[in-house]
């Protein structure tokens, strides 16, 4: 038997499981792709086009599709209408906003961005509602997702540049344009756990004219979710560089300069230089 018709095979059974579950027929199968349905054989006829409006609509990708790897009550929620539904692993600790992937996946061309919503059964609906939490494990997936869409390293400190500039309306009432940056950056690490994302402790070491000495800490939970993710130490702490030197947005239009002084497994170190 070739992989061809292994491959085949298995993605035959997966439609009929798919039909089953969702309770789709194939008139709505029809509908879906702009293309006549009548039964599983025809449907692998359609054309890569058409059988990806299938997918789109189920919000899960053609590996996902053959192998059958995918949460099925994520799918058939979302089939439903219930788009800010998704796989049960991936609100974790719920430690990050939604804003912030989103924010993340728009360094990434659409086509790229849609590759890993539907990887992770994630719906624009959900990243859209800025209210909405979910895992640090997605939050250091779409990092690594965006440097090898981008195929740039450095990608992930712009990342935390724009997400600090996105944050920063969410200090209103702390901080304005005339607040010193010293005391800003006081507020900052006050407030990230209640305002931003609950994966990182931070803490001034040390503070001086011209500069500010902060750590991050990841929290156990972080660590443990992030255990699969190649480098997450690297990405996590070239990301909080970037959004320590983007926060200054609020007074300025240019980023401070940020030097990370140690990368750690748990904790990492970085001196904020004020202008």
């Amino acid at each position: 038997m070739s992989l061809e018709s292994i491959t085949l095979s298995k993605a035959r059974k997966s439609l009929d499981k798919i039909i089953d579950i969702t309770g789709l027929d194939y008139a709505d199968i029809s509908d879906i792709c702009g293309k006549n349905v009548s039964n599983t054989h025809q449907f692998f006829y359609l054309g890569l086009e058409n059988a990806n409006k299938f997918l789109d609509h189920l919000n899960i990708d053609m590996p996902s599709f053959i192998n059958n790897d995918y949460c099925e009550d994520t799918l058939i929620k979302q089939s439903q209408g219930l788009v800010n539904t998704i796989p049960e692993k991936y609100i974790g600790n719920m430690g990050s906003k939604a804003k912030t992937i989103k924010n993340a996946l728009s360094f990434c061309s659409e086509y790229s961005k849609n590759c890993f919503l539907k990887k992770y059964q994630i719906s624009n609906a959900f990243i859209s509602n800025d209210d909405n939490r979910l895992s640090v494990e997605i939050l250091g997936r779409v990092f690594n997702h965006a440097m090898e869409s981008t195929r740039s390293r450095s990608i992930v400190e712009e990342i935390g540049k724009s997400n600090a500039t996105n944050f920063i309306g969410d200090f209103n009432g702390l901080i304005s344009r005339n607040t010193p940056l010293d005391t800003a950056y006081d507020t900052l690490i006050e407030q990230t756990r209640h305002l931003i994302e609950t994966n990182l402790k931070y803490s001034i070491l040390s503070k001086s004219k011209n500069s500010v000495t902060i750590q991050s800490k990841r929290t156990e939970e972080a660590v443990s979710l992030t255990k699969d993710i190649e480098n997450p130490e690297v990405i996590f702490t070239r990301n909080v560089a970037g959004f320590l030197a983007g926060f200054s947005h609020y007074k300025y239009d240019t980023p401070l300069d940020v030097k990370i002084t140690s990368c750690g497994p748990i904790e990492s170190t970085y001196e904020v230089f004020f202008r």
